[in-house]
């Protein structure tokens, strides 16, 4: 059975734009059927050391994967496309993140969904917010749209 999943794209290494192009392939190419795409836009690190801006995007997909396999193929993809470190928020040539998993609350140490950026991160809602506005956030009840709305902070 297939699943609606928001997934967050993130380069700020190398040609960053060909990079989510790269991503967006791969996870084509592993049986994910890519529905939506965002815009991609320029964004600021947030809470980071000083390093080059982002260029950021949203998708939305259908997949059979479960969650921890859906998780397990995106950090196969970063690495395969030059990521060597994850989590401590050093320059990457791609960052990937499963914004949502359907409905699903999944907070377990290696994955948390929904991902704190759609609530934290005016880009992750924004993105989010071209692609799926009607979205309902499971643990908050709001859709993508207020969720984007209300994020405060941001660039």
């Amino acid at each position: 059975m297939n699943i609606t999943v928001h997934i967050l794209l993130g380069s700020n290494q190398g040609n960053r734009e060909n990079n989510i192009k790269s991503a967006i392939a791969e996870l084509k190419h592993e049986g994910i059927n890519v529905l939506k795409i965002s815009p991609f836009i320029e964004t600021k690190p947030e809470d980071a050391p000083p390093q080059a801006p982002f260029i950021n995007a949203a998708l939305e997909c259908e997949t059979n994967l479960h969650p921890l396999a859906l998780l397990y193929l995106t950090q196969k993809i970063e690495k395969q496309l030059g990521r060597t470190k994850k989590g401590d928020k050093s320059p990457r040539p791609i960052d990937i993140d499963i914004a949502f998993y359907g409905d699903k609350v999944i907070l377990t140490p290696e994955l948390t969904i929904p991902h704190p950026s759609v609530t934290q991160r005016r880009y992750a809602a924004g993105l989010l917010a071209h692609i799926c506005p009607e979205k309902i956030h499971p643990i908050t009840g709001k859709t993508v749209k207020i969720l984007f709305e209300e994020v405060e902070g941001a660039r």
